[in-house]
């Protein structure tokens, strides 16, 4: 019913399979792991992140299952090195900010 309610749902997630780049990229945000599944350039922004990404008619089920299986046994590192991306990036934000308005 709202982006608060959405986040505090999505914060519960343990790893996720996404049809959506920024359902991707806003769990990664949170620091959980995904994979997207697409059919444009849009997947690119996964992939400036590092998070695993299929084109959609290359997926079948055993490629699901396989992803989720390596998402679940990344999902400590990985949770780690995304939230550290997320921090350097806010960091490098407000550095960029900084420059221009102070």
């Amino acid at each position: 019913r709202s982006v608060k309610e959405y986040f505090e749902l999505a914060a519960k997630g343990k790893v996720g399979i996404f049809n959506r780049m920024h359902a991707t990229v806003g769990f990664a945000g949170l620091g959980i792991s995904s994979m997207a599944i697409g059919a444009d350039t849009r997947m690119l922004m996964v992939d400036h992140i590092k998070l695993p990404y299929r084109y959609v008619k290359d997926v079948t089920s055993e490629v699901l299952v396989q992803a989720l299986d390596n998402l679940i046994a990344t999902k400590s590192s990985e949770s780690e090195r995304l939230l550290k991306l997320q921090s350097e990036t806010v960091e490098s934000y407000c550095k960029e900010l900084r420059s221009v308005l102070l």
